[in-house]
């Protein structure tokens, strides 16, 4: 199953026209979601939003819809092969 991140998911808008278009690819209709902003209100806000439309709309397809505020990028950075 795909996985698929969004950095910068509190931007309903966006998130929405591209999880519209990742649900119409058969091969990516049943990702599973992981959502990233810094700003943690307007994440746990599209996070509530894209909860209450998963049951009602195309968005029932997801798999799994993860979220966090946590800078992990560093992290990630500094722990691949191109860092070192």
């Amino acid at each position: 199953m795909p996985k698929i991140v969004f950095v910068g998911a509190g931007v309903r808008y966006s998130l929405r026209i591209f999880l519209t278009d990742i649900l119409s690819l058969p091969d990516l209709s049943h990702s599973e979601i992981m959502l990233y902003d810094i700003d943690d209100d307007r994440l746990r806000t599209t996070a509530r939003w894209l909860t209450a439309f998963k049951h009602n709309s195309i968005l029932k397809r997801l798999s799994k819809v993860h979220w966090t505020s946590e800078r992990l990028l560093p992290q990630l950075i500094m722990s691949s092969p191109c860092s070192k």
